[in-house]
């Protein structure tokens, strides 16, 4: 992130109004605060997702084998587990994409090469998503992990890519949810800081 880069300074600024404690004090303590809230709310989540799921639940099964040749550098995540797991690893919201993962709506991986880590995940048609380090940061890892495993969904079976195209609102809901890489719960979150800025201009009018 650049403090020059205006969408930088606006993704900083609501990650901070994302922290729904109170905050007397400058802004690093309440950028400190706002981390630590993102990360209890995601291991929040994700202890919720393993208790509604099973963390033994296993995800949907690869159409296609992965290529050997990518065994040392990605992983598969077989279990609601792994994918709860990754996402407290990684720093990321990729626990709230459990759900999909069991149904198989998506496919999750991790991405470990050349002393860099990445979480990626490639839609039922055989495309990437999305792929990010840590903190859904980019690095040479995810670059990688986009590249070799959308090379990999182009050999999807025509059956699977048959399904995916007979069912056209799981890709509007996958493009809806791509649209907020933070996670599900920055919808709750802008909720949220609409209330605090309501529950201000009421105060100010008394």
């Amino acid at each position: 992130m650049s403090p020059r880069r205006a969408r930088d300074v606006i993704f900083a600024a609501n990650f901070m109004l994302d922290c729904r404690e109170a905050h007397q004090g400058n802004i690093v303590g309440l950028a400190e605060k706002a981390i630590a809230w993102h990360r209890n709310e995601m291991r929040s989540q994700a202890e919720r997702i393993v208790a509604q799921l099973g963390g033994a639940c296993e995800t949907a099964k690869l159409p296609v084998p992965l290529p050997a040749k990518l065994a040392e550098a990605v992983t598969f995540l077989e279990t609601v587990q792994d994918v709860c797991e990754e996402g407290a690893r990684m720093n990321n919201c990729v626990a709230s994409y459990a759900r999909e993962a069991v149904n198989g709506s998506c496919y999750l991986f991790h991405i470990s090469r050349g002393g860099e880590e990445a979480t990626v995940e490639v839609g039922r048609d055989g495309h990437v998503r999305q792929a990010a380090g840590p903190s859904n940061r980019t690095n040479a890892a995810a670059r990688w992990g986009r590249r070799e495993l959308e090379r990999w969904g182009h050999g999807f079976p025509s059956e699977a890519l048959e399904a995916f195209r007979a069912t056209p609102g799981d890709d509007l809901t996958a493009l809806a949810r791509d649209l907020d890489e933070v996670g599900d719960f920055r919808l709750r979150s802008a909720q949220a800081r609409r209330a605090r800025r309501g529950e201000h201009a009421r105060r100010s009018a008394n």
